[in-house]
Order: structure tokens, then sequence, then C-alpha cells
């Protein structure tokens, strides 16, 4: 008897509000329309704001065992050991250590090299890895090539891009990361890092921020930026020889068409 229980217990105040704006077509629409307005908003900037503080925040203790777990689940999976000599490997990581460490808030990370097929391919990995396939290597004339992509990579790191597009796919890590203070937690998204590398890209903000700043450090090391260029195109060139078979499908984006297709035009 729903009236006499109304009746009996009373609509005061904001029960009564309540009670007319469910009876209301207007209100009921309306809330839908704010709930999807608000669930876009959140997608959209709430949880790139919340990804990136929670990114920015995590300690150097947690991000690198972090990026040690990255590497060798991909050891474990895709990549294999490089078929570089000694020789070349020692040349660019001493070109790399001169060059990271003149870089502002650098000195911390290191190169390192690993076979994925024929890819050339180079990435950022949590705590300041940058790891070269031997492809890339391969592409390389000067060591200006190697530095340029080492600064892009670089610039990935710093601005943490890697733990951002990750956690941007966590929702609810990233919610209980920022409402508890805790980022210790967030490591279990390391199972997500591997799979981003292979099978996603960066946005192209992302890819245009890192650009800015391997430009800012090549310059700041009297080294034109259009290296950059000059690596990529590279890159494109090797792409099309292979054909287009290459990076149509899904799970192959970690073709060189694929990993350029969200830069800015070479």
């Amino acid at each position: 008897d729903n009236a006499a229980v109304d009746a009996a217990l009373g609509r005061r105040g904001v029960e009564a509000l309540t009670d007319r704006l469910e009876r209301h077509a207007g209100a009921a629409v309306a809330s839908v329309v704010a709930t999807v307005v608000l669930v876009a908003g959140f997608i959209l900037y709430g949880l790139p704001w919340a990804a990136e503080r929670v990114a920015r925040e995590l300690p150097p203790s947690v991000e690198a065992p972090l990026g040690e777990q990255v590497l060798g689940l991909l050891d474990s999976t895709v990549l294999e050991p490089t078929t570089l000599d000694a020789a070349t490997r020692a040349h660019y990581t001493a070109v790399f250590d001169a060059f990271q460490a003149r870089v502002p808030g650098g000195g911390g990370y290191r190169v390192d090299f690993r076979q994925l097929g024929d890819l050339p391919n180079a990435f950022a990995l949590p705590g300041g890895t940058i790891v070269f396939t031997d492809g890339l290597v391969e592409l390389v004339e000067e060591d200006e090539d190697f530095l340029a992509v080492a600064a892009h990579e670089i610039g990935h790191q710093q601005e943490r891009h890697t733990l951002r597009s990750v956690l941007q796919q966590s929702a609810v890590v990233v919610a209980l990361a920022v409402l508890s203070g805790d980022v210790s937690g967030i490591s279990g998204v390391v199972l997500g890092v591997p799979t981003f590398l292979l099978e996603n890209h960066y946005s192209r903000d992302f890819e245009t921020e890192a650009d800015e700043r391997a430009f800012e450090y090549l310059r700041a090391q009297g080294i034109s930026p259009a290296w950059f260029a000059r690596i990529m195109a590279r890159m494109e060139s090797v792409d099309g020889e292979d054909g287009d078979a290459e990076g149509e499908g899904e799970g192959e984006d970690a073709s060189p068409a694929a990993w350029a297709s969200t830069h800015p035009p070479t």
C-alpha cells in the first residue's frame, strides 16, 4: 500500500524533491544525459589526468623493478638475444651514455639491445631502460641517427608515456591509487605494458610531446632535429620494401609504418 506508507512516513525536504524528480520525465531524461556526459568527461579528461598524476608519483624503487619485470616478460615471449657484435654494442652504449648524461634530468638511463625479428624498433621501459632492436641499429648510418631515436625515447620516459597509456586503460587501478594515495599498488599493471608496447601505440599528442622533447635535447648538444626525420624516413622505406602485409593485420602494430603512423608527418 504505497500511498499509505508515503502518508505515514511523510515526505519533506530532499526526500520530497527526490520523489518529485523521480516522477518527472524531463528530470529522468536529464539525469541520463548528465550521467553520459560525466562518464565521457571522466574518460576523456579525468582518467588521463589521474593516470599522469599516478605515473609521476611512482617512486624509482617501484618503477625500476616494474621495468625489469616488463623486460623479463618480453624476453620470455617475443624478444630474442641481440646478434650485434660486442664492439657495436659497446660503441652505441658509449654514445648513448655520453648523450643522456647531458640531458636535463638524465644520468639514470641505460640502453639495451634485443632482436625482434627484422623489425626496426625502439621503446622506453619504466625505470629508464631504452631498448633498440637489431633491425633499427642496422638502419643507423651515423651516430646522430641513433641519438635522434634515443632522444625521442628518453622524451617518452621523462613524460611517463608508457605508464600513463597503460594506466588510462586501467581505470579501477588508477581510481584506487588516487583515492588511497598509495601508488605502489599499480605494479599489477606490469602485465599490460608488454601488450601495449607490441600491439598499441602512443597517441599523437604523446608522440608530438616526445618529438618536442627530443628536438630540445638534440639542439642543446648541437645536433639537428633533421636527423630524426632521416631515420624515420628510412624506417618508412624499409616497410615499403617489405610490402603491405606487415602491419596491416591485428597484432602487427609494431611494424615501422605503425610506429610512424602516430607521429606528425616526417
